[in-house]
C-alpha cells in the first residue's frame, strides 16, 4: 500500500528535480528541514538540481530472507 501511495503521489505531483522528490516526502512525513531525525530524507548539495527523470517506487518490508541471514548481517560475519 505504501508503494502504491508513494507512486501515485509522484505521478500526480510530477517532480522535476530530485529536490522536489524530497519536498514531497517531507510533506508526507510532515517534517521541515532540517529535521532532527535520521529518517528525514536528505540530499547532498550537488543532487538538489538534478532532474528527477522517471520515478519508480519499490519498497519491501524487510521480510525477505531467513532470520539467520539477518543475524549474520548484523553480527558482521
Amino acid at each position: 500500500m505504501v508503494t502504491r501511495y508513494l507512486q501515485q503521489c509522484f505521478d500526480r505531483e510530477k517532480p522535476y528535480f530530485v529536490s522536489d522528490i524530497v519536498d514531497i516526502l517531507r510533506t508526507i512525513l510532515n517534517t521541515k528541514p532540517p529535521a532532527p531525525t535520521a529518517l528525514d530524507p536528505r540530499l547532498s548539495s550537488d543532487q538538489k538540481t538534478r532532474k528527477a527523470g522517471k520515478i519508480f517506487v519499490d519498497m519491501t518490508g524487510g521480510t525477505e530472507g531467513s532470520r539467520e541471514i539477518f543475524e549474520s548481517l548484523t553480527s558482521g560475519e
